[in-house]
């Protein structure tokens, strides 16, 4: 799986959102239970007096105070009336962690394995992982899942990752029902059951996650889990096309070219092995030159049009 997804968008915004976004996302709806020292270091913060705010805030993180530790990592990683210090922010959210703080324990665990602020040290990334996922922080179940699956940090164990992708899963996250279709469909720590992996990949697919519902299309294109439907098969390889997923585009033009749940069209098999060959697919050109010396020079530029209309109207930028 991708490293913490969460953390890859923040890379790409300014410090000063990144900071905000987290204090008022997970700090905010607290402040009313929260000892006076540290709310006056939060308003003093809020206002703009840095040197205020830090004042209060170190004498309630002396006093061990979680959220108080945690708004120090926030502040030193942030860069926020203080100078950028990485190493230190790891320090607070350490230290916020290990008073349960479960927002800092995640936070801990991807600097750990990313080396943001230290050597990069998977084991203890896993570790933190692993005290965050058992505090119940939705996206550290998702990431167990993946540590177990792949053997970061921790000792490949099949059992354990479906365990965790399980819980994700139950709990509504996309990505983490995703891993356990795969996981029914390989059989991977769990016995195989094709009909099981199409229930959750179904699920991940109808919260438009594009790489299940190419999965999902395939499955019932084959006739795996459910009995072969290729209308069904075109229509998730049409919503996972329509997103970018260069594997269902391939399949969606195949479709259109042998007329397997949809009428036969060229034009449009052209166009979608097109799109899929613009976004480098490896087989989409010899595919999309097959069918092209069965089509007239009038169809071949009706079908580019169609591409450069999905392209506008997609947003996307052919590569």
């Amino acid at each position: 799986m991708k490293l913490i997804q969460l953390f890859y968008c923040f890379k790409k915004i300014p410090y000063v959102v990144f900071f905000l976004f987290l204090l008022v996302g997970f700090t905010q709806p607290a402040l009313s239970q929260l000892d006076d020292t540290l709310e006056k270091g939060l308003l003093a913060l809020e206002e703009g007096k840095y040197e205020t705010a830090l004042e209060y805030l170190g004498v309630a993180a002396t006093n061990q105070n979680a959220e108080a530790q945690y708004t120090l990592g926030l502040i030193f990683r942030s860069g926020i009336g203080v100078k950028r210090n990485l190493g230190t922010a790891l320090r607070w959210f350490e230290a916020a962690g290990k008073n349960n703080h479960p927002m800092a324990q995640f936070i801990s665990s991807w600097m750990h394995r990313t080396g943001t602020g230290t050597a990069e040290d998977k084991q203890k990334s896993f570790e933190w992982m692993l005290l965050a996922a058992e505090n119940k922080f939705p996206q550290a179940r998702l990431e167990l899942g993946w540590m177990y699956g792949t053997g970061s940090g921790v000792e490949l164990n099949p059992e354990k990752s479906y365990f965790w992708y399980k819980i994700a899963a139950e709990d509504g996250d996309r990505e983490a029902q995703y891993q356990l279709g795969l996981i029914y469909n390989a059989g991977h720590g769990i016995q195989k059951d094709h009909q099981e992996a199409l229930k959750w990949l179904t699920k991940s697919a109808s919260q438009n996650y594009p790489s299940a519902q190419y999965v999902v299309g395939l499955m019932y294109s084959v006739g795996r889990g459910a009995p072969q439907n290729f209308e069904k098969a075109l229509t998730w390889y049409l919503d996972a096309a329509q997103q970018g997923n260069t594997k269902a585009q391939v399949n969606l033009g195949l479709m259109y070219y042998t007329g397997r749940g949809v009428g036969k069209d060229q034009i449009e098999a052209h166009k979608w092995l097109t799109i899929a060959e613009i976004s480098d697919h490896e087989s989409a050109k010899t595919n999309r030159q097959l069918i092209e010396r069965q089509m007239t020079d009038n169809e071949i530029a009706e079908s580019l049009q169609r591409v450069t209309d999905w392209f506008k109207k997609y947003n996307k930028k052919p590569a």
